[in-house]
């Protein structure tokens, strides 16, 4: 009985395949036993050098052996024994597509590449994918028949696997490690294995007796990294140096790692005293703004934010203090005064923030000077409130460009006097005429604008 239904093509390219023809490409059956004995000898030959260690992606450029040479052969005389209308029946589709979908996944999954492409180029995927849709056949025969093969190239794909665990259940150690240095793809196979296991002392030993030591360094310092207890950790850290650490070619990570063991070694002590300080409530900054996390294990800018919230009055040489962090850290001006004017600004302490802006001069005294563009000072300074009109007008002034002076004074529109001076600084009438339909006829902003468009000594730029 026909296991499958009449199906048309509408793609152009598959437009031969709906003539109407009664034959098929395998309606000889020498033919067909030639086509799917070629296939079985590749796959078998795919699965025997599965972990060749040859193998590699640019394995098809190598020259073809006698073998390979026969197979391309014999597929060679099957196409051409066909004629180009004739069609796959849905049987002999299925044949073909199910071998070619577990050989490449079998290449995929043993040799790290991806899929190879059809040993039938001139058939388009949507009509292979067609052809052998689940609509064509018995649901129950073609459940039963994939679950099959889905079972048997699990097994193929375990096989190796299974071949290395029972190597180390019955070799000592020293000669299963040589076997994994002489065979580097069982090696990935067993590396792989307990990465997903999680057997991580197996794992690291494993590494090291390969030579692998930046890999097991890092496995290392992961291991020692999820440790609750913080003297715990700091312990395993210092272990991570001796060991994995300590091999030259990783001095750099050595180096983060020391300085990582001693922001924990910092942050213990001022975290068990503020802790106290909040059980007694004798702190009005902790009753203002309260502890919502432990410090302890806090990266280290969110530990300088900490410091400038909390101890920002405290002297430099002070354990504590933000410029004692600064100072242990390296921590450059940018960054320290980003942080500083974050915290500062939330408790609206400008005097603070103008005296990180402050910048002596040989011949004109102080000046205001920002280490980052000024609008991103002024999304700080605005992120916590808006601040009194005469320092933002101040601070506004202190932009040197006018043009980003009018930028920021368009971003916030805070300050109508600094916009309607820098306008008038920048002489552009359009924009100032727009201005004072704005400003409260009454004000002071109102009246500047409007004196200075009456005023026809000015040069106007349009």
């Amino acid at each position: 009985m026909d296991v499958h239904r009449k199906f048309t093509f509408d793609d152009p390219e598959d437009s031969y395949w709906n003539e109407s023809s009664n034959t098929t490409i395998f309606d000889d059956f020498r033919n067909v036993s030639i086509a799917r004995q070629a296939l079985d000898d590749l796959f078998v030959r795919t699965d025997t050098y599965g972990l060749d260690d040859n193998a590699s992606v640019a394995e098809s450029e190598k020259p073809k052996s006698e073998l390979e040479v026969e197979l391309t052969n014999r597929l060679a005389a099957v196409t051409v024994s066909s004629t180009p209308n004739r069609r796959y029946t849905t049987s002999d589709a299925q044949s073909v597509s199910d071998h070619s979908a577990s050989g490449s996944r079998k290449n995929t999954i043993s040799n790290g590449l991806a899929p190879e492409k059809s040993f039938f180029p001139h058939i388009s995927n949507a009509s292979m994918v067609s052809e052998c849709s689940v609509g064509s056949f018995s649901s129950d025969a073609t459940v039963h028949l994939d679950y099959a093969r889905l079972r048997t190239e699990h097994r193929k794909l375990q096989k190796h696997l299974e071949v290395i665990l029972f190597l180390k259940r019955t070799l000592s150690n020293s000669v299963f490690r040589e076997i994994l240095i002489l065979k580097p793809e069982a090696s990935e196979y067993y590396v792989s294995y307990l990465r997903e296991t999680g057997d991580t002392e197996e794992l690291m030993n494993t590494l090291f007796a390969m030579g692998r030591t930046d890999e097991a360094a890092m496995v290392e310092f992961v291991v020692a990294s999820r440790k609750r207890q913080p003297e715990a950790k700091i312990h395993a850290l210092r272990k991570c140096l001796i060991s994995g650490l300590s091999d030259p070619t990783l001095s750099n990570e050595a180096k983060f790692v020391e300085e990582y063991i001693t922001l924990l070694e910092w942050q213990i002590p001022i975290d068990a005293k503020d802790e106290e300080l909040c059980k007694t409530g004798n702190s009005e900054i902790f009753k203002q703004y309260p502890k919502k996390a432990s410090l302890i294990g806090q990266p280290l800018l969110t530990t300088l934010y900490y410091c400038c919230l909390y101890h920002y009055d405290l002297s430099m040489n002070s354990y504590a203090s933000p410029w004692y962090v600064k100072t242990v850290f390296n921590i450059n001006e940018k960054v320290f005064n980003w942080m500083a004017i974050s915290a500062l600004s939330r408790q609206k302490k400008y005097a603070e923030i103008e005296k990180l802006l402050m910048n002596k001069k040989l011949l004109s005294g102080y000046k205001l000077v920002c280490p980052f563009p000024w609008s991103a000072f002024f999304y700080l300074i605005f992120k916590y409130g808006v601040p009194p009109k005469e320092v933002l007008t101040k601070w506004l002034h202190a932009i040197p460009d006018l043009e980003e002076r009018l930028k920021v004074c368009e971003q916030f529109g805070e300050s109508p006097e600094a916009h309607v001076e820098t306008l008038i600084a920048l002489r552009d009438k359009t924009k100032l005429a727009n201005l004072l339909k704005k400003l409260n006829p009454h004000s002071v902003e109102y009246n500047k604008a409007h004196i200075a468009l009456s005023n026809t000594a000015y040069k106007w730029k349009n």
